[in-house]
């Protein structure tokens, strides 16, 4: 797990609701501080989408909805003239992503962004369905993550614990 300081909240919150920075990733859950609170999950409801929806949206069999379908609706809710308190956003790594990245099935990659008191981070997090003392596939996750940031050009800092 790391921990990272976003340096450049604006440049970064544009990639995020405006841009594609995490369109390939999956929502599952967030809570948004404004007026009041929002809390939601990105769960697809069983009987929502038709199974022809589901096929044209290219979901079928996926349990979570990908943050490029959920990013309009946060940023609907976000628009006005207020900045949000606080939020936090936890994105799942596409499980076929993750498989292909570490060759393991059984494994949940993911980050959580966390924006309060005017400073956004990032946390990234890994669990396996079985046991293991082996943490090379954290690292390699760990290692995907600062790649994939430097490669979209976003500014961060190491956390200190």
């Amino acid at each position: 797990m790391i921990a990272l300081r976003l340096t450049e909240v604006k440049q970064f919150m544009n990639g995020l609701l405006l841009g594609d920075l995490f369109d390939p990733f999956l929502f599952s859950e967030g809570s948004l501080t404004l007026e009041t609170n929002w809390e939601f999950d990105g769960i697809i409801r069983p009987g929502y989408y038709s199974e022809e929806e589901l096929a044209s949206l290219s979901l079928t069999g996926s349990r979570y909805l990908p943050w490029k379908y959920m990013k309009n609706r946060v940023l609907s809710l976000i628009r006005g003239s207020h900045t949000p308190s606080a939020f936090h956003f936890t994105l799942l790594f596409p499980p076929e992503e993750t498989q292909s990245l570490l060759s393991e099935e059984g494994v949940t990659c993911l980050l959580t962004l966390r924006f309060r008191a005017d400073s956004l981070s990032l946390v990234t997090g890994f669990s396996r369905a079985t046991f293991s003392m082996d943490r090379s596939a954290e690292q390699i996750w760990d290692d995907h993550v600062h790649k994939y940031l430097k490669n979209k050009s976003i500014l961060f800092e190491e956390m200190i614990e």
